[in-house]
């Protein structure tokens, strides 16, 4: 009991804001919380929410309101809370002065009082997302019932618990008494200085650095911190993994680093390309919040309509159903009767809890969270030399097939035309190169040549290069057959990386065609996401009779995972540029994704990309088959050579081998 209250105590009194006098009122409360702690009125059971990927907002009667930390390393604890308490150049800072508890070392407890004004801020949106600041005040609805009280609000939201007098009459009642549901108003002039500004003022439409002196660090500064720390990490992970650099004698022997130098000016100079086209994105967004909730503020340029130039790019969706879903929301959020009329600079807002993260505001943990993912996989090293790709094997996976064609749109389907590019990239490769090319799935009828035509036979004749052989005609095609894709991919990496080829000359690459909204045309690539793996990965036993079952049984790191998504972007945006130059069609917004949105807050990845092993793995869709241009294109056996040629050309560039009409 003197634990809970001392924690209370400590939690009233120890915040910036607050003066000496509260600590008379958090005695006051503590005398007044004694006998609801007897009669067990308050409730035992925290209130919980989740605030980033290693912290969580937790308010209980044992330990007080705090941010509950839990990161991966000991090595990132100290810099986590020196980020969370905006202390970052304090020389003589002393955790235990502030009352920030460790747990191991791992864990650690910061009070609610000590932490910056922008966690403090995303604490309490954390717990209560659904309130509003008006003009007048803040709106806070009540969602945990019988844990909380009003001097617990005033607490938190004003920085005195004393201030419950006042919320009682500001909100005429008779008794202090709330619960599930009630509403209480707060007076914008009571509340915390970082809660009376609104986000619109938070973050500015230049994404620029933030506020006063006293309104804690930037983002910049936060991230900053975050990455250094991660950076270290990685850096070291890397040094181990990575092969000594050797001479110009040796660079043909395969899987050699290029100059760090280099590599590093190079690392450096594609983050500030990335930061920078981030930047520019995020400054045509202003943010605000009004009568239906937050929002981010988006005006329409010449030429652009709510569908790809809103949704698509702002909210992630790309799939016809999703994005017509999600439009319509938007239209009926924005009270537009005609979104085939709107003229130059209409303001569309857009729901704030649908924007990715990347567009959330600049204080927002999934923004944070982001940010630091995006420096850390940044700090990979990723380029190879390799003379001819003599020593790198490629698996190649062509989807569907068997009963299941894919997409499918008039005279065009999936399966048949993914294959023959993943066919005539198999040619190419075994023709010209040392590489060996290992494809997952075979068509018994054509075997592995091209087919110069513009219609396919659909038949449903393949299988799975598996042992035994995966009939594709089976019922569980879906479901078994995508699984034992990854499988497939994970046996060859073990049995390979046993007979010691580097894991850094293995690549995987999936072919698929889309079926998304027919205004977006072009390919898009997958890539594997350090932020959404599973930490452990068992198959299913009933597949434990194929000859790959037994090489999947494995767990990832958050390391391994930032290597992979770094060896796996550089190889994504070699095939970009590729194609660029080659004249193929890509996505206009954000042709490299690492996550799928169909439903908004809850995004994806493929399994054979999310459990496979393979570090450089990507899933290429070759192009939209609900797009007229896209389905034309791909019905040509010359564009189809051009699609292959294209990805072989993105190996070559990957491998440091150079193309003969690249610029010196």
């Amino acid at each position: 009991m003197n634990s809970s209250l001392s924690h209370i105590a400590i939690f009233a009194t120890r915040s910036p804001e607050f003066d000496r006098r509260t600590t008379r009122s958090a005695l006051i409360f503590a005398l007044w919380l004694l006998p609801q702690l007897v009669a067990g009125t308050f409730g035992e059971t925290p209130m919980v929410a989740k605030v980033d990927q290693q912290s969580q907002a937790t308010v209980s009667v044992k330990n007080g309101a705090h941010l509950a930390v839990q990161v991966e390393n000991p090595q990132e604890l100290l810099p986590a809370v020196r980020i969370y308490t905006g202390l970052f150049s304090d020389a003589d800072f002393r955790p235990k002065r502030l009352g920030i508890v460790f747990d191991g070392q791992k864990r650690a407890r910061i009070p609610f009082a000590h932490l910056s004004p922008r966690f403090q801020k995303t604490f309490l949106r954390a717990l209560w997302p659904r309130d509003k600041l008006g003009e007048r005040d803040w709106a806070h609805r009540v969602v945990f019932d019988g844990r909380e009280t009003l001097w617990t609000i005033a607490a938190l939201f004003t920085g005195s618990g004393q201030n419950y007098r006042r919320l009682m009459q500001y909100n005429h009642l008779n008794s202090p008494k709330i619960g599930k549901g009630s509403l209480v108003r707060i007076p914008r002039e009571l509340l915390l200085p970082i809660l009376r500004q609104d986000d619109e003022a938070l973050v500015s439409p230049a994404v620029a650095g933030g506020g006063d002196d006293d309104s804690g660090p930037t983002t910049a500064d936060v991230v900053s911190l975050v990455s250094k720390g991660v950076q270290r990490l990685t850096e070291k992970a890397s040094v181990a993994e990575k092969p000594a650099v050797a001479s110009s004698s040796e660079a043909g022997s395969g899987g050699v680093a290029a100059s760090t130098q280099d590599e590093a000016a190079r690392s450096r100079k594609l983050l500030e390309e990335q930061l920078a086209e981030l930047k520019e994105q995020r400054a045509d967004l202003s943010y605000g919040s009004d009568g239906k909730g937050r929002f981010a503020l988006y005006r329409l340029k010449a030429g652009e309509a709510i569908y790809s130039s809103v949704v698509v790019r702002f909210c992630g969706l790309v799939s016809g159903k999703d994005v017509n879903d999600m439009a319509a929301v938007i239209i009926r959020r924005n009270g537009i009767r005609d979104e085939t009329d709107l003229p130059i600079g209409t303001a569309i807002k857009i729901p704030y809890e649908h924007l990715e993260p990347e567009f959330k505001a600049e204080d927002d943990a999934e923004y944070l969270a982001y940010l630091a993912n995006v420096k850390a996989v940044a700090s990979v090293q990723t380029q190879l030399t390799v003379k001819n790709l003599d020593g790198v094997y490629v698996i190649l996976d062509a989807g569907h097939g068997g009963r299941d064609p894919g997409a499918h749109f008039g005279q065009v389907w999936e399966d048949d035309y993914v294959y023959d590019v993943m066919c005539r990239v198999k040619i190419r490769l075994e023709r010209e190169t040392g590489a060996e090319v290992i494809p997952t799935v075979i068509d018994p009828s054509v075997g592995y040549r091209a087919q110069d035509v513009s219609h396919f036979r659909l038949d449903t004749d393949e299988h799975l290069n598996t042992k035994p052989v995966f009939r594709l005609n089976s019922a569980t095609v879906t479901t078994d057959g995508v699984n034992l894709r990854w499988m497939l991919a994970n046996y060859h990496y073990d049995r390979l990386v046993k007979k010691g080829v580097k894991p850094e000359n293995i690549l995987f690459a999936s072919f698929h065609a889309d079926s998304l909204h027919r205004s977006l045309s072009g390919g898009m690539v997958y890539i594997p996401d350090a932020r959404v793996y599973p930490r452990k990965v068992i198959p299913y036993r009933r597949l434990s009779g194929y000859r790959e079952y037994a090489a999947n049984r494995f767990t990832f790191s958050r390391k391994e995972m930032q290597r992979s998504q770094a060896r796996s972007l550089n190889f994504a945006r070699n095939y970009v540029a590729r194609s660029k130059q080659k004249r193929v069609p890509v996505h206009e917004q954000k042709p490299i994704r690492s996550l799928i949105y169909r439903n908004p807050n809850r995004p994806f990845v493929p399994a054979v990309l999310k459990y496979n092993r393979i570090p450089t793995r990507v899933l290429i869709e070759v192009s939209n088959l609900n797009n007229k241009r896209d389905r034309g294109n791909i019905a040509k056996p010359g564009f189809r050579q051009k699609l292959a040629d294209t990805f072989v050309e993105a190996l070559y560039m990957s491998y440091g081998v150079r193309l003969d009409d690249e610029s010196s």
